[in-house]
């Protein structure tokens, strides 16, 4: 593990901590800066990447953060390789895709701002 892994790590249980302090039981972050400090992978940046949609996913209790990614070298080497998800160009199936990764969380909070 690198330092900037265990940076990335430090920072995920960093935000895993607030999540389960405030009750929150998701996180849908599309801001760039925000992803990569909640997730530690790095965004290479496509044209035509999705714009405003979610790269980074980050569910209560979770392991690490799911990111999807067209550079899955990108992604901390402690992340699991499940967790590494492939941009998807279709914004109906991302829509989707977000959807299930969010299913399990049914609180009020899970949409707020």
């Amino acid at each position: 593990m690198t330092d900037r892994d265990g940076l990335a790590r430090a920072r995920y249980a960093r935000v895993q901590a607030v999540m389960a302090r405030r009750g929150v039981d998701a996180l849908l972050l599309a801001t760039p800066h925000l992803a990569a400090f909640a997730s530690g992978a790095r965004r290479v940046q496509v044209a035509g990447s999705g714009g405003g949609l979610p790269w980074v996913v980050i569910v209560a209790g979770a392991p690490s953060a799911v990111v999807f990614t067209a550079d899955p070298d990108g992604a901390p080497s402690w992340m699991p390789r499940v967790a590494i998800e492939p941009l998807l160009w279709d914004r109906g199936r991302a829509l989707r895709r977000l959807a299930e990764l969010v299913a399990p969380a049914r609180g009020a909070r899970a949409c707020r701002r």
